[in-house]
């Protein structure tokens, strides 16, 4: 999974990824695998979305915004980073994932994860918040 994650960040196997259908089975392993499973497919879905509006309609319409949200409680620091570098990537420049993110509940569980004690989980949440209020100021609290 760790290796599928890296690469995953190039444009050509992050559409080959998304076009074989793994989209499904990553926010599946969201909800059912462990913590290290569940912050590894997090991870990979933070780097399909990066500036593709394509991946990140595909991660949203199969659930992944929700599961993300519910995995910013995980106790597992590297899935909450994961999971907020993820909604970060989907909420760039797309109106409908900052609403579906909003009412998840996501941006309290993001404000929430403001005073954890992981730096790197702090610069996440704060970078999603960023996202989700930029140009939106229904987001913004």
């Amino acid at each position: 999974a760790g290796l599928l994650r890296t690469i995953a960040i190039d444009a050509y196997i992050s559409a080959l990824i998304v076009n074989s259908g793994c989209i499904s089975l990553v926010v599946k392993l969201l909800r059912v695998g462990s913590s290290d499973v569940q912050a590894e497919m997090a991870g990979l879905l933070w780097n399909l979305a990066y500036k593709s509006s394509t991946n990140q309609e595909a991660i949203a319409e199969l659930g992944g915004i929700k599961a993300l949200v519910m995995l910013l409680s995980s106790f597992n620091e590297e899935a909450q980073k994961n999971a907020a570098g993820a909604l970060r990537n989907l909420a760039y420049r797309s109106a409908r994932n900052k609403k579906a993110v909003a009412q998840a509940d996501g941006i309290s569980s993001l404000v929430n994860l403001l005073s954890s004690n992981a730096i790197d989980v702090q610069v996440q949440a704060a970078g999603a918040l960023m996202s989700l209020t930029d140009g939106n100021v229904e987001n913004a609290v």
